[in-house]
């Protein structure tokens, strides 16, 4: 048991350091040493990244929540019955005791890499979304029709940003 408590604590903090690895000067793998140095291209694929990162850190987290809980409740119960059967039944119960522990450090250890890989592409995100405001227009026009049973005009709103 304290080498899997060892194992959890190396996988956490390997988790953690791999994530800020990742996360740290992203956009070197593009050739330049500044995020403003990229065009709005790379910008566009290196969100769509960032999105999959997300999205891969919300899938981890939330099935490693639900497998831990799952497993929580089978070592649980386990334990129940472990102290309520017979004696006949003991190593059954053990051993289903033990598979429901297994499963719940499985579980923290997904919920455990989830997290930093959400918080990473959430970063990456905001950053990209800064780099690309550089190349969005501070004039917007929207042309608008006005459907009112009292007012029938066309019209055009200019919107100015600074």
């Amino acid at each position: 048991m304290k080498k899997l408590k060892i194992l959890t604590i190396c996988l956490i903090l390997g988790g953690l350091y791999i994530s800020n690895n990742v996360n740290a000067q992203w956009y070197n793998s593009y050739g330049v040493t500044n995020i403003n140095e990229l065009t709005e291209s790379q910008l566009d694929i290196a969100m769509i990244k960032a999105e999959k990162t997300i999205k891969t850190g919300k899938t981890m987290t939330i099935l490693g929540g639900l497998v831990t809980v799952i497993g929580c409740v089978m070592y649980l119960n386990n334990l129940g019955n472990i102290i309520t059967d017979r004696f006949e039944n003991l190593s059954s119960n053990v051993n289903k005791s033990f598979t429901g522990a297994y499963i719940m450090y499985g579980g923290g250890i997904v919920f455990s890499i989830g997290v930093p890989v959400w918080i990473s592409g959430g970063s990456r995100k905001s950053d990209i979304e800064i780099a690309r405001a550089k190349y969005t227009s501070n004039l917007r026009v929207n042309p608008y029709l006005n459907t009112s049973s009292y007012d029938k005009s066309i019209g055009l709103r200019f919107t100015f940003s600074f």
